[in-house]
């Protein structure tokens, strides 16, 4: 028992590493734009390489991970986001820093889930509160509640997807849970956009991003359900499928920020999207297996 707590400790650490290296462009993201003279469609372009590239390399990477193990996976993903971190201070122009965030996603690939439920907090809040809602570059430390709140609201999260599949069983339990984490964060973001002071709207943002982590444990925990054995794989297919999201919202948010001078139609987006997410919570059934050879392809569903 102690080592699992040891192992659970180090996964903590590492989770937290991973945000702080993604979140990382995000806080520099106003800066970068202006040293380097990038358009908001410029930097759509930048965080979408690291969309694409995720994508591309999820379904290997969680098949290696089931193949070799997690602790080489995890090991190999460490010190290749490290290195390209480091590198990412030293470009001068917008095609050496579209390389370097397409290799930094293809060597992060297999670490966490992304959606597109998430890529405007990684890598756009800063520049969104800077540039839509007028907050000063030491405000912009501000940025830092929406994680404080998703942090929170992710431990909740879990339990309450233990306490929703205990009460409903595993079919419902996790749609309930699913479906309140999205829908709150798209009332949020809507509460955001139509906001006039600009605390508030930050406020709302935070709940918005408190409702996406709030199902995120669901998302993993189903994962697991489904995959069994093959877990890994059908991580890496859900975290493609999230980073082709990821990758499609990049390149949109910088067109329309670019192309109609306002960050509203992003944040409308983000509705749109959100609600879709909760809709598809009513299509996953995590009593549902992964075929293979000799195995049932269903659970019991317990009473």
């Amino acid at each position: 028992m102690k080592y699992r707590h040891r192992v659970l400790t180090l996964l903590a650490t590492l989770s937290v590493l991973t945000y702080l290296d993604r979140v990382c462009i995000s806080v520099a993201g106003p800066r970068i734009q202006s040293e380097l003279s990038l358009s908001p469609q410029d930097w759509g372009l930048v965080t979408g390489a690291f969309a694409i590239a995720y994508a591309l390399f999820e379904i290997p990477s969680g098949y290696l991970g089931d193949r070799f193990g997690a602790r080489a996976m995890l090991a190999r993903i460490v010190l290749w986001w490290s290195a390209f971190t480091t590198l990412t201070g030293f470009v001068s122009k917008l095609g050496s820093l579209v390389i370097i965030r397409f290799l930094f996603g293809a060597g992060e690939a297999g670490a966490y889930p992304t959606a597109s439920t998430y890529y405007f907090f990684l890598f756009w809040l800063p520049t969104y509160m800077m540039r839509a809602r007028g907050f000063t570059e030491g405000e912009t430390k501000l940025s830092a509640l929406p994680f404080v709140l998703g942090a929170l609201a992710n431990l909740i999260g879990g339990y309450a997807r233990d306490a929703a599949v205990r009460r409903w069983g595993l079919k419902w339990g996790p749609r309930v849970v699913g479906i309140a984490g999205l829908a709150t964060a798209s009332a949020s973001a809507f509460g955001a956009l139509i906001s006039v002071n600009k605390y508030v709207a930050l406020g709302w943002l935070a709940l918005c991003y408190g409702g996406i982590t709030f199902q995120q444990p669901t998302v993993w925990a189903t994962c697991v359900d489904i995959g069994k054995r093959y877990a890994g794989a059908v991580a890496g297919c859900m975290n493609t499928a999230g980073a082709v999201g990821g990758l499609v919202s990049s390149l949109l948010f910088g067109y329309l920020v670019q192309s109609t001078g306002s960050y509203d139609a992003v944040l409308l987006s983000m509705v749109g999207m959100l609600i879709f997410g909760a809709g598809l919570w009513l299509r996953t059934d995590a009593t549902q297996m992964l075929a293979s050879p000799g195995t049932q392809t269903k659970q019991p569903v317990p009473a």
